[in-house]
């Protein structure tokens, strides 16, 4: 096995480390979760060049049962100890009936640890953090009252957060923190509103670990401009004194300059990034304030390295070819760039 550790990342970091929970991240730059792409050998490669935290794909909280086969396993492929992963659920039965959604999740949860318990799933006890998704755009489920469109509900949504706050103080698994992503609500309105704030405070008061904020509402598209000041105010509402709510901005971060700027304009303590590392994981070196022989673009040696150890982890595991697909055409398309 090649040694695309984080001790290639190591020591060239100029960013200071962050703290999330228990867990001490080595940059205050994290991976996004990302559909398509996420998978074992990919979050590898972005943490051996610098990520602080990596996630699994987005996972519906109800598919999540081991009795129910191997549908959620092959994206919670969290084989590799060495590169921290979380998971990132989405609550999707938030009627009455399912305790607008605290049964769902409780029911997930609990999933994650029958799995790893059993040995259906051992790799599942190698998960660090689990996260809530309230930030997808999908229509599909903006009619079901999930994602963005739960964030009006401020009592229901605090009661998930603290269903998960309860969750990681009894689980055996070893959850260093636990956290959401929002969005700044499901519409244009619902921003000019700011529901994006009294979800802070409820992500706060119930004791959450982190809280990222994607700068867009769900109607915007990624070419749409972010409102950086959103997450000022977000930063400057929950980001206060001992054991504050740690605040992850995210949000069109595609350099290294981006990163200084959102850290110093906004006052968020971290960092997501999606795009930038999902066209070049070798990007995130400069990001996260590190060094490396070919800056931004890895050179010729170290494409092919990092081909060899994709291959090695994600064609040695359980996944769909769809990653595997998306990663192949990418490392294509940078080899053309290099010979250029």
């Amino acid at each position: 096995m090649l040694g695309l550790t984080s001790r290639s990342f190591a020591s060239a970091s100029s960013r200071a480390p962050l703290t999330l929970g228990s867990l001490s991240l080595q940059s205050p730059v994290i991976l996004a979760p990302l559909e398509r792409v996420s998978d074992v050998g990919f979050r590898r490669l972005c943490f051996s060049q610098g990520a602080g935290l990596t996630w699994t794909e987005m996972v519906y909280a109800s598919e999540l049962r081991p009795a129910r086969g191997n549908v959620p396993a092959t994206f919670i492929d969290t084989h590799d100890p060495g590169t921290l992963t979380g998971v990132q659920l989405l609550v999707d039965r938030t009627a009455a009936r399912d305790d607008h959604g605290v049964r769902t999740l409780r029911g997930a949860l609990g999933a994650l640890e029958e799995g790893a318990a059993s040995g259906e799933h051992p790799e599942w006890a190698n998960i660090r953090a689990v996260d809530l998704n309230f930030g997808c755009p999908a229509p599909s489920l903006a009619r079901r009252g999930c994602g963005p469109g739960q964030l009006r509900r401020r009592s229901k949504v605090r009661r998930l957060f603290e269903a998960l706050v309860e969750w990681k103080r009894e689980t055996p698994l070893n959850v260093g923190a636990v956290g959401a992503k929002i969005r700044l609500g499901a519409n244009a309105r619902e921003q000019q509103f700011q529901v994006y704030l009294p979800a802070a405070e409820a992500a706060a008061e119930a004791g959450l670990d982190y809280l990222a904020v994607h700068a867009r509402h769900a109607k915007q598209k990624s070419r749409d401009e972010p409102t950086w000041a959103a997450l000022k105010e977000v930063a400057a509402l929950v980001g206060r004194g001992a054991g504050k709510l740690k605040v992850i901005g995210n949000g069109d971060v595609n350099s290294a300059e981006d990163v200084s700027r959102m850290l110093e304009e906004t006052g968020v303590d971290g960092v997501m990034v999606g795009r930038a590392a999902m066209r070049n994981p070798w990007a995130l070196r400069r990001l996260c304030g590190g060094g490396g022989e070919g800056g931004e673009r890895p050179t010729a040696e170290e494409l092919e390295r990092g081909i060899q150890e994709y291959q090695e982890w994600a064609g040695s595991r359980p996944a769909t070819e769809r990653y595997r697909t998306f990663h192949k055409e990418n490392f294509a398309r940078l080899r053309k760039e290099i010979r250029r």
